[in-house]
């Protein structure tokens, strides 16, 4: 009986995928199954996936789909999933030794989620260890939990830990198969209504290799992206309680703030309007100023100012930070 599937989603990795699966077959920890899903891969990928299977028939599957995006192929390895519990593996990502076995071992206390830190790795092989407000420490309650995820003071992503794999239902993932950014900490919202106790603990488990070519340094959100991000999450929350809808109102005010500092989107007037409604509340007011970086809200009452002073500090990042490259807009 298969405990643990391991869900690899894979586009375009080559250089990396074979450190991807040998930091998996390295593991102490054997009770699992590796499900690499070939979402349409334009270079070699889809032939190191076949080459490990014939090596490793009995550990590892290969799947073989049409580009979809991340959501669809990590659909597509849950479908195929036998284990009692589930782990996202991003495929120029790798895991630490001994990794699986620390995360069995703590879920199996009785938690339906189990999060490890882990290490921001740079191509230089440097890396730093990254950790959230919240670790060494238990979260109890969804509602709790889901007020957690929502502002961050849990990790986002789906990797780095292990899930029970009946917290999450299909109709989870194609909830969001449309979006390509902010799509771990959505179907963590998703699932939310489910999870009654995580934990997150102070043990390094996961390198998060920092790809220059991934989505996340190639592309930027929209102002209609966040709109329908904001949509959905009042849809996967609406029978919570005012604090929650709370909490989303100041998170997408927040990332609203943050896209005035993006070089390719345009000074929306009406999104401006918007925020200073929202900013006449003392309290989202308050909790936004705790929670967002100073240069953000200099002279944000000011509309003539703001929008210079945004505009001057776009070209300037355009110009030092991205080198003059212009980034797609999603």
């Amino acid at each position: 009986m298969i405990i643990l599937s391991i869900l690899v989603p894979v586009y375009n990795v080559e250089s990396y995928l074979p450190r991807c699966i040998e930091s998996v077959l390295s593991q102490d920890f054997t009770n699992y199954e590796l499900i690499l899903v070939d979402d349409g891969s334009p270079d070699k990928s889809g032939d190191i996936c076949e080459k490990f299977v014939s090596k490793y028939p009995d550990v590892i599957k290969a799947i073989h789909k049409k580009n979809g995006g991340l959501p669809s192929a990590r659909l597509a390895g849950f479908q195929q999933a036998s284990g009692k519990y589930i782990m996202f593996l991003d495929s120029d990502d790798y895991l630490l030794p001994n990794a699986l076995a620390v995360l069995y071992n703590k879920i199996e206390e009785g938690y339906d989620i189990v999060k490890g830190t882990n290490r921001r790795v740079y191509a230089d092989g440097s890396y730093i260890t990254e950790r959230h407000r919240i670790f060494n420490e238990e979260v109890i309650g969804n509602e709790n939990y889901l007020s957690k995820v929502i502002n961050a003071d849990i990790a986002p992503y789906l990797w780095g830990g292990l899930y029970r794999k009946d917290l999450i239902l299909e109709d989870d993932f194609k909830q969001i198969l449309s979006f390509t950014v902010g799509e771990d900490w959505l179907l963590n919202i998703a699932i939310a209504r489910r999870v009654n106790k995580m934990v997150c603990i102070d043990k390094e488990v996961y390198c998060y290799f920092i790809n220059n070519n991934s989505i996340m340094q190639s592309k930027v959100c929209s102002y209609e992206y966040g709109e329908r991000m904001k949509k959905l999450l009042f849809d996967l929350t609406d029978n919570c309680s005012p604090k929650i809808r709370d909490l989303i109102i100041i998170n997408r005010t927040i990332s609203n703030i943050k896209c005035f500092f993006i070089p390719e989107l345009h000074f929306d007037n009406r999104i401006y309007k918007e925020i200073i409604e929202i900013l006449k509340s003392p309290m989202y007011k308050e909790y936004i100023q705790v929670h967002i970086e100073k240069k953000y809200i200099l002279f944000i009452n000011y509309w003539h100012l703001y929008s210079f002073y945004t505009r001057l500090y776009c070209l300037l990042y355009k110009k030092i930070r991205l080198k003059g490259v212009t980034r797609k807009i999603l």
